[in-house]
C-alpha cells in the first residue's frame, strides 16, 4: 500500500479528545473529510488507523 504524507500531529486539543493537525497536503479539505481514514504513524514504528469524524480550522491548524 502507497501512504502520502498530508499532515503531522503536533498537539492534541481541550476536553473533547481533538488532534492539532498541520496539514502538508493541498488539499485539507478532502483529506480531513468527516469518514475518511488516515494512518498514524507513531514514534515506535507502530501504526493506527483513525477515521475522521469531523473537523475545522484553527489558526493555521485543522482540528479533528
Amino acid at each position: 500500500m502507497e501512504y502520502f504524507d498530508v499532515g503531522k500531529i503536533v498537539n492534541t486539543q481541550g476536553l473533547k479528545g481533538e488532534l492539532r493537525v498541520q496539514p502538508i497536503t493541498d488539499f485539507p479539505d478532502q483529506r480531513f473529510k468527516k469518514g475518511e481514514k488516515v494512518t498514524a504513524f507513531l514514534k515506535d514504528g507502530k501504526t493506527v488507523e483513525l477515521e475522521v469524524d469531523g473537523k475545522r480550522k484553527h489558526k493555521n491548524f485543522v482540528l479533528m
